[in-house]
């Protein structure tokens, strides 16, 4: 005779998936459920894709809120990576990697020609 695993309620999923800041994997290793079982789950659930998505920019939220913190108390690293990452920077000028953008910000499509090199 074979035990069959209960099943998890949406309510246990839902405090794992708040317990693990919307890390998938983490609740399921919790629920004692395979990956695959909860991401099945929480598709078939608006409820818990909101949960996920909640939690995930929860903790985005923390992280600005950190990393604004390092910012103010000097932190060199956190400095460079803002100015590096910032959306509001780049329009500065700061960044590794220019865009070609149109008034709107929208990229701008460029063609490259390639020509033989005798006709250089």
């Amino acid at each position: 005779m074979t035990r069959r695993k209960k099943k998890a309620t949406k309510e246990q999923i839902a405090a794992a998936l708040s317990a693990s800041a919307g890390n998938v994997a983490l609740a399921a290793r919790s629920l004692g459920v395979g990956r695959s079982t909860l991401f099945h789950r929480i598709k078939a659930s608006a409820s818990l894709r909101e949960i996920v998505e909640d939690e995930r920019e929860s903790l985005v939220d923390y992280a600005e809120s950190r990393l604004k913190t390092k910012v103010l108390e000097g932190d060199m690293t956190a400095i460079i990576w803002t100015l590096k990452a910032s959306p509001a920077a780049k329009k500065r000028g700061w960044g590794e990697r220019h865009e070609v953008t149109d008034g709107d910000g929208k990229p701008t499509p460029i063609a490259v020609l390639r020509m033989p090199i005798d006709e250089l």
